[in-house]
């Protein structure tokens, strides 16, 4: 008895692998492959920037900070992690990173972002936002594209 339910047991087994491996060349060749789990994270992933991105003092020091301010949908403020921000000179020849996390009443993400003491003068701007989400998915926003702002470096 215990050797017909052992049996049973292989060939069940058996009959699943062989589905399996019998599927997964159709779904890889139809792209479906995981396609649920990338469909869910980027949809969960609705971020937008609802005000353009706001530098305070619009003139800084180097070596001083400047304060950035990003707005993100209400609904979204709650779950999404620091918001980074890349800030590059207008040469590009140096740059400053940092990352805000402060949330006001209306879902606005702020922060100071200190500058390198040796930041080039003239006009910078905000290269790159990236806000990521908890599921690690990633909405990135660019100077020229989708961020227009720009400060002075005296």
């Amino acid at each position: 008895m215990q050797r017909h339910v052992l049996i049973l047991g292989i060939v069940v087994l058996a009959g699943f692998l062989l589905w399996s491996f019998g599927a997964l060349p159709n779904q890889l060749k139809q792209n479906k492959l995981g396609a649920s789990i990338e469909s869910g994270i980027t949809e969960s992933l609705s971020a937008e920037i609802i005000l353009p991105v706001l530098l305070e003092p619009l003139q800084v020091k180097a070596g001083h900070e400047i304060k950035v301010t990003v707005g993100v949908s209400l609904d979204d403020a709650p779950i999404f992690l620091p918001i980074d921000i890349y800030l590059e000179s207008s040469t590009g020849l140096t740059f400053a990173k940092g990352s805000i996390t402060d949330i006001d009443g209306e879902g606005r993400r702020f922060g100071s972002i200190s500058l390198p003491e040796d930041a080039e003068p003239g006009i910078w701007k905000v290269k790159t936002v990236e806000i990521t989400n908890t599921q690690g998915a990633i909405a990135s926003y660019s100077y020229g594209t989708n961020i227009f702002s720009t400060f002075t470096v005296e």
